[in-house]
């Protein structure tokens, strides 16, 4: 059987044509729309030139502005500027920010204008001093922690009291890094700023916590109080009080005695120096 291959026909090959020139000029205004977006993001009347910056206490405006800036550095696929007013990462600078400087506890950034751009930082509040993982291995370099027990910058030399000195395992591999967790730091800094009112005449001079959850408030006079890091705050407190309207405790101080060991419910254990 013979096979005879047939012309196409004019309707079918004006059709084909037709569906090329349609391609050709979806692509061409493609290129041009593409072309206006790229032109536009980096046309001078839409770029960030200033950066406004507020809330900072202890570093330096400028030295905010040098990190936002760093984010908005080049361009998103090598074509859309991110100094553009509306493409900028606002998201990755309020994220950036804390990353690279961890005395900010958080930033908001929003756009002022067509070349401004407001940056708020809040920065951390100093609660208290992580001093090491125990007592007895610390050292002078101590860091700040914030009131969530965030360690997050090294301290300067601090004398006194002015700070309670922490001590224990910090989680995270780097600046800032997490102390206890933020409930649990909340609840035994309250515990221990009570019981620092009540013994006014006795100041506390450590706090730590050791792996088994053991907790140990050390007093300049010598004495410790221990409780459990789980049990709740208001009742140890409470039995501390109890403790001190004893028998054991009538006519004595705390420094009177070398520890008071709140960590059996109900029994409570004690001894003289």
């Amino acid at each position: 059987m013979a096979r005879v291959a047939l012309p196409e026909s004019r309707v079918r090959t004006r059709r084909r044509k037709r569906r090329g020139v349609i391609a050709v000029t979806i692509l061409v205004i493609f290129l041009i729309m593409l072309g206006g977006l790229v032109w536009l993001s980096h046309s001078g009347f839409l770029r960030i030139t200033s950066i406004e910056v507020s809330g900072e206490q202890t570093i330096l405006a400028s030295n905010v502005e040098d990190a936002v800036q760093s984010q908005l550095a080049g361009s998103y696929w090598h074509l859309f500027a991110k100094n553009n007013i509306f493409l900028y990462p606002k998201s990755q600078i309020n994220n950036a920010l804390p990353a690279a400087m961890p005395v900010i506890a958080s930033a908001e950034v929003r756009a002022v204008n067509f070349h401004t751009i407001s940056v708020s930082i809040v920065e951390r509040q100093p609660k208290a001093l992580w001093c090491g993982n125990t007592v007895e291995a610390s050292s002078s370099n101590c860091f700040l922690l914030d009131q969530n027990g965030v360690a997050y910058a090294p301290s300067a030399d601090f004398s006194g009291d002015a700070y309670k000195r922490y001590y224990g395992a910090l989680s995270g591999g780097s600046t800032p890094q997490q102390y206890l967790t933020p409930a649990s730091f909340i609840s035994l800094g309250a515990l221990v700023d009570t019981i620092a009112q009540s013994q006014p005449q006795d100041a506390i001079a450590s706090v730590s916590v050791d792996q088994d959850s053991d907790v140990r408030v050390a007093f300049s006079s010598g004495f410790t109080l221990l409780f459990d890091l789980s049990q709740s705050g208001g009742d140890v407190y409470q039995r501390f009080e109890l403790a001190l309207q004893s028998d054991a405790f009538a006519g004595r101080t705390i420094a009177d005695f070398q520890y008071l060991d709140l960590r059996f419910g109900d029994r409570l254990y004690y001894k003289l120096k």
